[in-house]
This record gives structure tokens, C-alpha cells and sequence, in this order.
């Protein structure tokens, strides 16, 4: 078998043995990416090799070891997946932490040879990556359908980049839609992961099974649209308590008939959540031993359905509270009580739920609410996603975000306290 002087050939022995496929033979015999995965991960655990350093260009690889450049590329793609490698656009692949062990047999003469010329000893090293762990500057992935428009999910976005620029580490978004409601296929998003250096991932949780299906490996941590359980770390606002916890309220101010306004627009939140949010307000009735039932479903534009299905004052079926799952609600759930004859406040009670930094509710009253804050929720996404990041991916678990009870006036019977 011949071999490339200059290109790393050592007097017509192959330069790289993968048990029994050799590699170095002009005719560029076939080695998969993960067997030559394995063999440089096994050189990068040579005595030596030290974070920060620079690999050679993957074509210069490419050639030293007379394997097609899509297979070296592929190869180093598995290392940055793993960890010990990273990506820095303009700069190139750098040794995140050198390989403990590797898989696979390879010569000792090999490895001596693949430690040699797969560094370049004399290019600066990276000072990020020299860094210990926790002030390493990360590289995050923030994947969402950018075509929604969310006043709440820009807040998330916000709460996310200020956290991430107060660690130093740096976010970027892309989406996992190609239009509205087009999302694209694994093997796109695949290709888009291949080619950009990403740490941590943090998804929308309704394509959790769209991202899982592109076979990264890096840690992820899911938010929003309730994804799978079997799709975790997740971390959401907690639908499952808000409503009940308004039943209750509610309740203790003396109300016996509390009905619950709830968003049925399909570009707003998930049947999933829906059918979350009825079974706690069912839940809550059920425990106060309170018979009455009443879920308005309607569209946020849509106010006047709303005072259709809200029966006036005096009705045998009227109610005389009501809590409202969705704050984007609240106006068309107003002018509905006016038209009814209904009083926050004095003869009906009402709660909310908000959003801080959201659409302002109403002037005119002091409003009673359960109080989610996007901002902080975005922040501890990345908060989390980092620790896991930085201790080796030790596995997070998943989190419910509560709402903070701010009591105004409208619950209150006739300003009771």
C-alpha cells in the first residue's frame, strides 16, 4: 500500500488503522466518521494536549489523512457534539478539553503520529476555552418559530439575552419554521447545527420532538407549549395550579359561583394547556364542595361572544365571580360585564391573569391578579441551561414557574378585605 510523503506518511505504512481498515492508500479508502471519531478523540487524549489549542483546517486534515473532507467534517462534528471540541467561526476547531479515553484499538505509533500533526503548536490558543468551565463564554442556541408574534414569548426572548450577556456568554436564534405553521425537517435543522458552534439548546417545547429528531446531543432544555414528557428538562408557567388558586381566592371572599373565562383562540395557547387549566378549575370547585360550573370559551377579538355566554345579572345561571386564564382577554370580558350588569368589586368579584411588562390592564380599577413574569422566566431558562452546560451535563430537573398573587380590588365583595 503506498503512501503520501509530506502529507504525513511514515515509509509506506498507512497513516491511520482502524482495527482492520487502513487509511492513507491513494485510493482513499472508505472510513466512517465514527470510527475516525474515535481514533482522534483517542489522539486528543495523548500527554500533551492542552485546552485552547488549534486543530489543523479540516481540508489539511483531509489530506494528511487521505480521507474525503466530509468525513473528516463529520468526525469533528461527533467531537463537538461530545464536547471536546469547539467551533469558532473565523478561527476554527479548538480543543475544549483534551479526550480522557476513546473507543476503538489504535497502534502506538498512531497515536504518537495523530497527536503530532493533528495540533498546531505554534498557532495562539483560544483564551476563552482556557478558561476554567464556569467563565468559559458559551455558545447558545435558542430555537423558536420566529413567526410568532407574542407579546409574552418577546419578553421570554429579552429576559434570555440579558441574562446571557450579564455571564458573558452569547445567544442566537433560530427558527424552527420555514413560514408560519412550516416547520422544517430534521435534516435542515441538522445541517444549521453542523455548521454553527452551539453549547446548549434552548427549544420551544412544541417541536421538542422536531429537534430531538436531528440526533444532536448537546444538553437542551425545553420551555413553552408543554412538550412530551418524555422530553425534559422542561420549565413552564404552572397552569395546572393558577385557576385553582383562583377558585380559592375567590372563594374566601364569599363567592359561591365562580365561572372561568378562557381563551379558545387557536393561535393563542395549546388545547393541551386548555384542557389543563379546566381541570384545575374543576379541581378547585370539587375540593370547596361548590356545585356550580361555568367555562366561557371565546376568541380574544371576540367580545361579543363573550357577553353572549356570560348570562346578565339576576339570571338563575349568571355567576358571581370569575377568573380569567388569559389577561388578553380582559377587555372584551369588560365590556361584556357592563353590558350585563356585573360590578368588579362590590357584587362580583374578578381575577386575572397577568403578565409583567405586558399589555397594560384597563385603568379604572385596581386589579387583583396572579402575576407571571416573562422576563425572569427567559432568565432562568438560561441560568439553567448553563449549569448543566458547565457540570459536564449533569442532568437538570424540571421546573414549574408560579404566579405571584397581587391582590387590588376587583375580587373583593362590597371592599371587603
Amino acid at each position: 500500500m503506498g503512501s503520501h510523503p509530506g502529507k504525513g506518511g511514515l515509509a509506506g505504512r498507512p497513516l491511520l488503522h482502524v482495527e482492520s481498515r487502513e487509511v492513507g492508500s491513494n485510493s482513499q479508502k472508505r472510513v466512517s466518521s465514527a470510527s475516525l471519531a474515535a481514533l482522534l478523540e483517542r489522539s486528543l487524549a495523548q500527554p500533551g494536549i492542552k485546552t485552547g489549542q488549534r486543530l489543523k483546517p479540516e481540508r489539511e486534515l483531509a489530506e494528511m489523512l487521505d480521507v474525503s473532507h466530509a468525513t473528516v467534517h463529520r468526525a469533528l462534528n461527533r467531537l463537538v457534539e461530545s464536547r471536546l471540541l469547539a467551533r469558532r467561526h473565523g478561527s476554527g476547531t479548538f480543543v475544549r478539553k483534551p479526550a480522557a479515553s476513546a473507543p476503538g484499538r489504535i497502534r502506538a505509533r498512531t497515536k504518537d503520529v495523530l497527536a503530532a500533526h493533528l495540533l498546531v503548536s505554534e498557532a495562539p490558543a483560544d483564551p476563552k476555552l482556557q478558561a476554567p468551565a464556569t467563565q468559559q463564554a458559551l455558545d447558545i442556541g435558542l430555537w423558536t418559530d420566529i413567526y410568532w408574534n407574542s407579546a409574552t414569548h418577546d419578553l421570554i426572548v429579552s429576559g434570555m439575552q440579558r441574562r446571557a450577556r450579564e455571564l458573558g456568554h452569547r445567544l442566537s436564534t433560530y427558527s424552527l419554521v420555514v413560514k408560519a405553521d412550516t416547520p422544517h425537517t430534521p435534516q435542515e435543522l441538522a445541517r444549521v447545527m453542523a455548521d454553527h458552534p452551539i453549547d446548549g439548546h434552548i427549544v420551544f417545547g412544541s417541536y421538542a420532538p422536531l429537534f430531538a429528531a436531528t440526533g444532536q446531543h448537546a444538553p437542551a432544555i425545553y420551555y413553552g407549549g408543554e412538550p412530551p414528557p418524555e422530553f425534559y428538562p422542561s420549565i413552564q408557567f404552572d397552569v395546572d395550579v393558577t385557576p385553582r388558586r383562583a377558585v380559592e381566592l375567590l372563594a374566601g371572599q364569599g363567592y359561591r359561583r365562580i365561572a372561568m373565562a378562557l381563551s379558545d383562540d387557536k393561535l393563542g395557547i395549546h388545547e393541551h394547556t386548555r384542557q389543563h387549566a379546566r381541570i384545575s378549575y374543576e379541581t378547585g370547585l370539587q375540593r370547596l364542595g361548590l356545585p356550580y360550573r361555568k367555562i366561557m370559551a371565546t376568541r380574544y377579538d371576540d367580545a361579543a361572544a363573550m357577553a353572549a355566554a356570560l348570562p346578565p345579572a339576576g339570571h338563575p345561571d349568571a355567576p358571581d365571580a370569575l377568573y380569567i386564564s388569559d389577561d388578553y382577554l380582559l377587555e372584551g370580558v369588560l365590556s361584556a360585564l357592563q353590558t350585563s350588569g356585573h360590578r368588579p368589586g362590590t357584587d362580583f368579584g374578578l381575577i386575572t391573569t397577568s403578565h409583567r411588562g405586558g399589555k397594560p390592564l384597563p385603568s379604572g380599577l385596581r386589579w387583583s391578579t396572579l402575576e407571571f413574569d416573562p422576563e425572569q422566566y427567559g432568565e432562568i431558562l438560561v441560568g439553567r441551561l448553563v449549569s448543566t452546560v458547565q457540570t459536564s451535563g449533569t442532568r437538570s430537573v424540571s421546573l414549574s414557574l408560579h404566579p405571584l398573587w397581587k391582590p387590588g380590588d376587583s375580587h373583593r365583595r362590597n371592599g371587603r378585605l
